[in-house]
């Protein structure tokens, strides 16, 4: 007798692949904290854009489903939507925004000098 894991997990399997994407976006936004140190602008974006790229993603699947299934079922909430945005597009956006501003900081002390 087989086993019957799951239905399917194509779902399954897109969750851990955008959950990847993020978690390597959100590697490479940090690795971009070098080069911002350094005040190398054009590197320093190069390395955060794929995390503003997986946060625009995330927030645009997020605002689609919460507009086609949160508003006509009265059974989903808003913390439905939220919640996997946060955990999805947040680190990216932590990251990102970590990088930028230590790039904006760099460049500002450079100026001051």
């Amino acid at each position: 007798m087989h086993n019957i894991l799951a239905d399917e997990v194509t779902a399954g399997l897109m969750a851990a692949a955008a959950f990847l994407g993020a978690l390597l976006a959100s590697i490479l936004a940090l690795c971009a904290l070098v080069p911002a140190w350094k005040r190398d602008r054009r590197l320093t974006f190069a390395l955060v854009a794929p995390a503003f790229l997986v946060v625009l993603l995330v927030t645009i699947g997020a605002g689609y489903g919460f507009v086609t299934d949160g508003l006509r079922n009265p059974d989903y909430s808003a913390g439905d939507f939220v919640i996997p945005w946060a955990i999805f597009a947040g680190p990216p956006l932590a990251a990102g925004l970590l990088a930028v501003g230590v790039l904006a900081l760099s460049m500002r002390r450079s100026a001051n000098r």
